[in-house]
């Protein structure tokens, strides 16, 4: 039947969608929801009023609603008895629609009552359009001096600026006579548009994808904001300084990293949480290009910055931790032995991976533990079963299945004295590294000086690999001295610590 099955479909959507935001409140926000749905002013009828309590009582306890319950159906929608079953179906699906529209209000009513700047626009917004310009002025004046207590980020810049633009712009202002109050208006949207600005130019810096004509333009606004005024906020005079640190490309370290970390540690009560994130995550991908090219304590000053983020419950902002921030810091982590630093971490953050994505990152964490453990056989079989071969999930885990994956053939190969199918498995993961490299190089989606380190990876691995082809001592010693020449030239190369490792076994 056409129609039955037009409702289940409908009314299991609409469920499923009300059940998302459910699940996204808190017990007390539960609780809380109910009384949102019965207040009068929703005028909400019974029926969808005792709908939302069935509900939540099955959501606590698992359980799914029975669409096939024809008596069910009729006790939550609003229709008459005496109405057939398919306009019982229409009113019960309205009833939904009513309970979705109502949650969605109550996030936002949870929002405005339990963060004082959103209120506070609120008010300002709601008073502009009424008939009291002195209350509307309070109101203005109250904002403001909250936002001027508040720690600078993007957001309270624009707050800033959206006020003193409600202020400027409105019916009551004599704009013949207002040279202060457009001043401030001017003043705001500066501070808004740097702000803006030089999070986006870190960023694009920072993601080092290729686009030659932006970054051309951005270095323009750049230059001109570093000519603007001698002085900056805290926030404003990190974020140029990273933006030099990331364009500095004639010193490795920047020298202008000492002083960053100088300014972040004595103004981090400035920054706000998010920025305190920004910052650190930002310098510790900066740092990690570093260790690539000078080696082990630039990994030790990564960890330092994964470490502050990891115990300031940075990575918890959002309620939920990156894959990127959770594979960065376990990897680390593990390469430099943190053990009780990792046990903290994976206790803490882990429970916050997404469910979508969390059994490929303990996948790939699980298999660097196991080669960490040399447990070599073992970390190969799980890299294979959750990374194939030719698999295509993301960057993230793509280039780093691959690397690992010709690490843990080359131990293999070595382990069992070059018999022929470890032999061969190697040369075909190398091949299938340099390939992959270079097709991401192609479609821009990594930079050439950003890929320079695994295809340097891809040369030092292919170099061990005809180490092995070769018994004459003065050929194994010039490939060795191929290897060592990377290494002294600070050439850019990932996984380092393990080339450094592998080169004292070779002696």
């Amino acid at each position: 039947m056409a129609e039955a099955e037009t409702f289940e479909h409908d009314a299991g959507n609409l469920i499923e969608q009300y059940h998302s935001y459910w699940l996204g409140l808190n017990t007390s926000e539960q609780s809380l929801l109910q009384d949102f749905i019965s207040s009068p002013m929703h005028k909400c009828n019974r029926q969808a009023q005792e709908l939302g309590a069935y509900l939540s009582t099955l959501f606590k306890n698992n359980k799914i609603v029975n669409l096939g319950n024809e008596p069910l159906i009729r006790k939550y929608s609003s229709g008459r008895k005496t109405d057939d079953l398919p306009v019982h179906w229409s009113k019960f699906v309205g009833q939904l629609k009513t309970l979705v529209d109502l949650i969605e209000r109550f996030l936002v009513y949870q929002q405005v009552m339990n963060e004082n700047l959103v209120y506070q626009r609120m008010l300002v917004k709601s008073l502009k359009e009424r008939k009291n310009n002195d209350l509307f002025l309070k109101a203005a004046t109250d904002f403001r001096t909250s936002l001027n207590k508040s720690q600078l980020t993007i957001m309270v810049a624009a707050d800033k600026w959206w006020l003193e633009h409600q202020c400027y712009y409105h019916k009551y202002t004599d704009h013949s006579t207002a040279q202060s109050i457009f001043d401030r208006n001017i003043a705001a949207f500066d501070t808004f548009n740097q702000v803006t600005f030089l999070r986006n130019y870190l960023e694009m810096l920072n993601r080092n994808v290729p686009n030659e004509p932006l970054i051309a333009q951005f270095d323009l606004a750049f230059e001109h904001i570093l000519t603007t005024q001698a002085k900056f906020p805290t926030l404003i005079e990190l974020y140029i300084t990273l933006i030099k640190i990331l364009k500095c490309t004639d010193e490795i370290p920047s020298p202008d990293y000492f002083n960053l970390k100088k300014i972040f540690f004595n103004g981090q009560y400035e920054l706000a949480k998010v920025d305190q994130l920004i910052l650190a995550k930002t310098c510790g991908n900066y740092l990690y290009l570093v260790y690539t090219q000078l080696g082990s304590p630039w990994l030790d000053e990564v960890f330092e910055w994964y470490e502050y983020i990891s115990q300031k419950g940075l990575y918890a902002l959002d309620g939920t931790i990156s894959e990127d921030e959770y594979l960065n810091f376990y990897l680390i982590a593990l390469a430099l032995g943190k053990k009780k630093e990792l046990s903290f971490f994976q206790e803490t953050y882990t429970k916050m991976l997404d469910q979508k994505v969390r059994d490929q990152v303990l996948s790939l964490c699980l298999t660097s533990a196991l080669q960490k453990e040399n447990k070599t056989v073992e970390a190969l079989a799980l890299l294979n079963s959750a990374f194939p071969l030719n698999s295509k999930k993301s960057l993230k885990y793509d280039l780093r299945a691959k690397e690992l994956r010709v690490m843990l053939s080359y131990e293999i190969m070595v382990i069992r004295q070059k018999d022929g199918d470890t032999v061969d498995e190697l040369e075909r993961n190398i091949d299938n590294l340099k390939k992959f490299c270079h097709r991401l190089i192609e479609s821009n989606r990594l930079s050439a000086e950003r890929a320079a380190q695994h295809l340097n990876f891809r040369l030092v691995a292919s170099k061990f690999f005809l180490l092995q082809s070769k018994s004459n001592k003065e050929e194994q010693k010039a490939i060795l001295q191929d290897v060592q020449k990377l290494i002294d030239n600070n050439a850019p190369l990932s996984y380092r610590s393990w080339i450094l490792k592998q080169l004292s076994l070779l002696g």
